[in-house]
C-alpha cells in the first residue's frame, strides 16, 4: 500500500515537497499544483528534510541511501555509507545547511558533510539500543537531539559527545521531536500518547 511518508516546507514558503512510500517525491506550489514529481526508484521512502537554502533538500531512503535534490529534480549527491546494511530511519539539518545527521534502524547515528560529500562521524557505541525514529538540531547549531525505539531521548553535541540521556519523557516509543528557537527546549511525541515540553539541559518537564 503506497502512502505519504513525508512533507517538508521549503524555506522559502513557495513550495512544499512530499514523499511516498514506494520511493515517489513530488514538489507542489503553495496554491496545490503539482510542479514536478521524481522517481527515486527504490521501494521505501522514509524521510525528506528541506534545506535552509531553499532550493534543495534531502530524501531518505530504506536502503540508507540520502540524496540531495535540487527542486528542478536535479540529483546532486547521494550519500551513502558502504560500510553499513541498514535501513535510514530518521534525516535533520543542522542549521548551517553544512551539514545533516541521519539515524538507522541499529540505533546508529551519523553526522556528514554536504559541501565536503563525506561521512564525518557515526555512532556505535552510545546510541539507541535499536531503531532511532527522530532527530531535531537546536537552532544554535551546538547541539542536536535523538529518539528510539528505547524510549529515550538523548542530546548530542555537534562532535558527537553524547551529553545527556533523557529515560523519564516517554513510557513508549519516542517518535517525534521538534526542537524550540530558544535552543533550550523542545517537545517530544511517545506512543504513550503524550507530548513532552522539557528543558534539554536538564531534562525538567514544563508539560505534558
Amino acid at each position: 500500500e503506497n502512502y505519504v511518508m513525508a512533507v517538508a516546507v521549503l524555506p522559502c514558503e513557495t513550495r512544499i515537497v512530499s514523499g511516498e512510500r514506494e520511493g515517489v517525491v513530488k514538489l507542489w506550489t503553495r496554491d496545490g499544483t503539482l510542479e514536478r514529481t521524481i522517481q527515486t526508484e527504490r521501494e521505501e521512502l522514509y524521510r525528506i528534510v528541506a534545506m535552509p537554502d531553499g532550493v534543495h533538500f534531502l530524501v531518505g531512503l530504506c536502503d540508507g541511501e540520502v540524496r540531495l535534490y535540487h527542486i528542478d529534480g536535479t540529483l546532486v549527491h547521494t550519500f551513502f555509507d558502504e560500510d553499513t546494511d541498514q535501513s535510514m530511519t530518521a534525516l535533520a539539518v543542522m542549521p548551517d545547511g553544512l551539514h545533516f545527521i541521519s539515524g538507522t534502524d541499529h540505533g546508529f547515528i551519523d553526522m556528514w558533510g554536504i559541501d565536503s560529500r563525506s561521512h564525518l562521524w557515526g555512532d556505535e557505541d552510545k546510541g539507541h539500543k535499536n531503531d532511532v525514529l527522530a532527530l531535531a538540531a537546536m537552532p544554535d547549531g551546538q547541539r542536536f537531539l535523538s529518539g528510539g525505539i528505547d524510549d529515550t531521548v538523548r542530546v548530542w553535541l555537534f562532535d558527537g559527545t553524547l551529553e545527556n540521556t533523557f529515560r523519564h519523557l516517554h513510557d513508549d516509543d519516542v517518535r517525534a521531536l521538534v526542537a524550540l528557537p530558544d535552543s533550550h527546549h523542545a517537545l517530544s511525541g511517545g506512543e504513550d500518547r503524550m507530548i513532552k515540553l522539557f528543558n534539554v539541559n536538564d531534562g525538567g518537564v514544563l508539560r505534558t
